[in-house]
């Protein structure tokens, strides 16, 4: 039996099963670790955003991590009262919704100067009741994705001129 730096005693059985709980955990924990979403283009009909307001707004999305992102999705809520919808014709004001799987552009890994927006028409919002102070209005967040192991297993194996092999011996004068 081994003894772990941080966990304690471990068996190989359990230290298998602790990396894949890592993995599991990293993978989960990806999005808010390396991906970055940001409103932007907000625009509105008046100086002021007032209540009943027809607001449109895009979002842009990074990816500074080691892995592409396939299929995403994402959900877009109104907050405070605040109704979204999508830029299709039939698009209704709604609470919250999600985009489908594969509408996004794929995000590559180690991006983050170089945000994917979705380049058609924006989305709307809604404000339905005034407030006297700053509000969230919408919040747009990772509802789904996909990856592959090709990126890091690829891009990040690399010559390593300490894992060699060699061979010594003496030799005799003839």
């Amino acid at each position: 039996m081994a003894t772990g730096p941080t966990r304690g005693p471990t068996t190989m059985k359990g230290t298998i099963m602790t990396v894949l709980d890592d993995i599991t955990t990293a993978l989960k924990d990806y999005p808010s670790t390396y991906v970055t979403i940001e409103i932007i283009d907000v625009n509105w009909p008046g100086a002021v955003i007032s209540d009943e307001d027809e607001v449109e707004f895009r979002f842009q999305v990074t990816n500074s991590g080691p892995l592409e992102m396939t299929d995403l999705s994402f959900k877009i809520e109104g907050l405070h009262g605040t109704l979204v919808k999508g830029n299709g014709a039939a698009a209704q004001y709604v609470a919250s919704w999600e985009t489908n799987a594969g509408w996004f552009p794929d995000l590559p890994a180690h991006q983050p100067n170089n945000p994917v927006t979705w380049s058609t028409l924006p989305f709307m919002f809604r404000p339905t009741r005034p407030t006297t102070t700053s509000k969230e209005l919408v919040r747009v967040s990772v509802a789904g994705w996909q990856t592959s192991w090709d990126h890091p297993l690829t891009n990040h194996s690399e010559a390593d001129p300490d894992a060699k092999g060699s061979y010594s011996s003496t030799v005799a004068v003839q």
